[in-house]
């Protein structure tokens, strides 16, 4: 079964918000996962894992410094620090960037296109023995499968030439059902309770007997 990419990143949204995030970080959160998707990529299924790990945490302990790119816990979170790096909190600092655990770190490329096309220079990423490059054109290049490990260090270096096959985009989500059931155990939680006259008005008849 495949999903509109239109209900992946309503779903993802919903569900960031349900484990915690701002609506703000939960938008962001939500087109993250619709850019994977609509790539091929595991964006639905790395973010339901993602949230199970950060779930009822301090957001904080994920946060990273804007100069070291350090967590207080140790392990930043990429939706809060892809934020602050496509929002070019970067600047124009040292080449390479190492960041130095990052949770989820697939999660982090989204950003890193929309941080490629705001500063107009190509973005090369390292994870886990994997070279990728961003175009400031949002074209992904990748020389061979993108992993998607719970964490690990990831490099960035700026100006480089992309190097690999272009990654062809899709209008679907191929993702699996019990990803989508994962998401949408956080993504109930943003449903406010139903009340009985709630109940009463979404039960088309009601207790009117129209026969």
């Amino acid at each position: 079964m495949t999903w509109s990419l239109n209900e992946i990143e309503a779903l993802s949204r919903k569900a960031a918000r349900g484990a915690g995030y701002s609506w703000g970080l939960a938008e962001d959160a939500g087109r993250a996962v619709r850019w994977l998707e609509a790539r091929g990529l595991l964006g639905a299924e790395t973010l339901a894992d993602h949230l199970k790990r950060v779930d009822g945490q301090d957001l904080g302990a994920f946060t990273p410094d804007a100069d070291s790119w350090t967590a207080p816990g140790g392990t930043a979170c990429p939706i809060l620090a892809g934020t602050m790096l496509a929002d070019g909190m970067a600047g124009s600092g040292s080449d390479p960037l190492v960041l130095s655990n990052m949770a989820s770190p697939l999660l982090l490329l989204p950003f890193l296109s929309w941080m490629a096309s705001a500063q107009g220079r190509t973005v090369g990423i390292a994870v886990s023995d994997t070279a990728v490059t961003l175009s400031p054109e949002g074209t992904l290049f990748q020389t061979k499968g993108i992993p998607s490990p719970a964490s690990a260090p990831v490099t960035l270096r700026f100006g480089v030439d992309p190097a690999g096959d272009p990654v062809a985009e899709g209008l679907r989500s191929a993702c699996s059902a019990d990803t989508v059931a994962a998401l949408n155990i956080f993504a109930h939680r943003t449903y406010a309770p139903a009340t009985e006259e709630s109940r009463l008005a979404g039960a088309g008849a009601g207790l009117t007997d129209n026969d």
